[in-house]
């Protein structure tokens, strides 16, 4: 089941479940419309990381829940919607 919500859902989601604690969460890349502009990185250094060959790399494609906001953050901040957050 694919999670992607809007920034007021996102926190009110947050808000709701800040105590529960959730299973690993899976990053997927649409490498079609990936174009590598690091905005990802700069949320989530832990998780994704554009190398010098101008490629986008996930070194964490099942980070724990305590990236959890920084990927969904992430996930929002891709211009190109080429990122998803899969629980």
């Amino acid at each position: 089941m694919a999670f992607a919500v809007g920034l007021g859902s996102a926190r009110r989601w947050l808000r709701w479940n800040r105590n529960c604690t959730l299973g690993p969460v899976r990053v997927e890349v649409d490498w079609d419309s990936c174009e590598s502009n690091a905005l990802c990185m700069a949320v989530a250094p832990e998780v994704f990381e554009v190398r010098d060959d101008d490629l986008l790399y996930v070194l964490d494609e099942e980070p724990g829940e305590e990236l959890r906001a920084k990927v969904e953050q992430a996930v929002r901040s891709c211009p190109k919607a080429a990122l998803t957050v899969v629980d």
